[in-house]
This record gives structure tokens, sequence and C-alpha cells, in this order.
């Protein structure tokens, strides 16, 4: 018997429609951040401190090839997490006014974006 996987196109399209319709009811500064029940299954977290990432999805070439998934390296002068692959993202700041997606955002551009591209 062969195993068929699914595509990530066909599990985004028959997801994406789902989790917005799921988000939409939420102001962007009170998302949760995992349902109750599985929430309350995993041990508790070592800090309070709140962070977000992006899973950033790109087409490549504007053809039919499956979404990629964006990842970064992080710098070898790091003391913590020295040299990990991640997603871009990080802790919230004062500058992203309590709201996570913006610390997302934020996170996203200073990683993905070389500064002297931003005009800076």
């Amino acid at each position: 018997e062969k195993l068929i996987k699914p595509s990530l196109s066909n599990l985004l399209s028959e997801s994406v429609p789902k989790l917005k319709s799921i988000l939409s009811s939420y102001h962007p500064n009170h998302l949760p951040i995992l349902p109750a029940d599985i929430q309350a299954k995993l041990p508790r977290l070592r800090s309070n401190v709140k962070a977000s990432i992006v899973i950033p999805l790109i087409q490549m070439n504007n053809n039919n090839t499956e979404p990629s998934i964006i990842f970064t390296k992080r710098s070898s002068n790091l003391k913590q997490h020295a040299n990990e692959i991640s997603f871009p993202g990080g802790h919230l700041d004062p500058e992203d006014g309590g709201c996570l997606i913006n610390t997302a955002k934020r996170e996203t551009r200073e990683e993905l974006i070389p500064t002297n591209n931003l005009g800076e």
C-alpha cells in the first residue's frame, strides 16, 4: 500500500481559510497563544516574556512548484542559540505597542531585510 503524502499547497488551501476564520474573531492584541485544552497539557513556560515568530511561505519564480519556507541562521556571536536555524521573530519590545503581530513584523523586517535597504 502506497502512503500518499499531502502537498504543502493542498494543506494550505484547506487550512488557511479555516485559520483566517478562527483568527478573525480575535483582536490583534489578544490572539490566543494556544487553545486552552492544549495549553493545559504543556509544562509551564520558564519565562513570562512575550515573543512571536513568522513562518514565511514564498512561491519561487511564479511557477507551479510547492511553496517554500524561509528560515534564518542565527549569528555565531550570540550568547544563546548561536548558529541555530530558526524562523524570523523575537521578543516583544515597547515600540510594538503590546501587539505580537507588530513584534513579528518588526523582527522579520530586521532579520530578513539588510539595514542598508531600509534607507537608514
